[in-house]
This record gives structure tokens, C-alpha cells and sequence, in this order.
């Protein structure tokens, strides 16, 4: 009696860590559909910015044509200052996401990854 309630306290825990695993699946993936929605539209938008600015410099050199000349001079300028004074870009990292949860009774895979 007590290997079977064993065997099926071990298999609702098994059922339960799949359960878990798909439903953290579909969190993730959720996720990612939305960063990739997200970073078409921010695409979408510089694009768009471009195209608008490349539109303002071709109407500026009609109207000032030594203006259009200093404006690419600036453009063509920054990545050479940028390449000779590089700014020191501090990352900080979040911490580790735990994959388990804290549970009353441990779970047999969160003991693997704590030991």
C-alpha cells in the first residue's frame, strides 16, 4: 500500500512539474510574440523617422544648398568621435531568475538544482 501511494504521489508531482513546464512555456512564448511585435514596431518607426529626415534634408539643400553640405559633414562626423572617445557604459544585470519557486515540499528537480 504504501509503494503505490509513493508511485502515485511521485506521479502527481511528475504531472505537476509538466504542467508547470508548459504553462511556463506558453509564458515565454507570449513574450517573445510580444518583443518581436514590438520591435517591428519600433523598425516601423525609425523607418518612418528616416524617411521623414531624409525628406527635410532634400528640402533643406533646395532651399539652402551649403546647409545639406554641413549637415552630412556633422552626420559623417559623429561615428569618428564616438570610435575616439568612447563612453564607458555600466551594465547592470538583473539577478537570476529562480525556475522554481519556493514550495512547502520541495519538488525532487528544485532539490537537483539547489544542491
Amino acid at each position: 500500500m504504501q509503494v503505490t501511494d509513493s508511485l502515485r504521489r511521485i506521479g502527481n508531482e511528475l504531472n505537476q512539474i509538466v504542467i508547470d513546464s508548459v504553462d511556463e512555456s506558453r509564458a515565454h512564448k507570449t513574450r517573445a510574440t510580444e518583443w518581436e511585435t514590438r520591435h517591428h514596431d519600433v523598425v516601423s518607426q525609425n523607418n518612418a523617422f528616416r524617411t521623414h529626415n531624409e525628406e527635410l534634408k532634400r528640402q533643406l539643400e533646395l532651399s539652402q544648398p551649403d546647409a545639406g553640405s554641413a549637415i552630412e559633414g556633422r552626420d559623417s562626423a559623429y561615428p569618428i568621435l564616438r570610435a575616439q572617445y568612447p563612453r564607458e557604459r555600466s551594465v547592470v544585470r538583473p539577478e537570476p531568475r529562480r525556475l522554481c519557486q519556493p514550495h512547502p515540499q520541495p519538488r525532487p528537480h528544485c532539490l537537483a538544482q539547489q544542491g
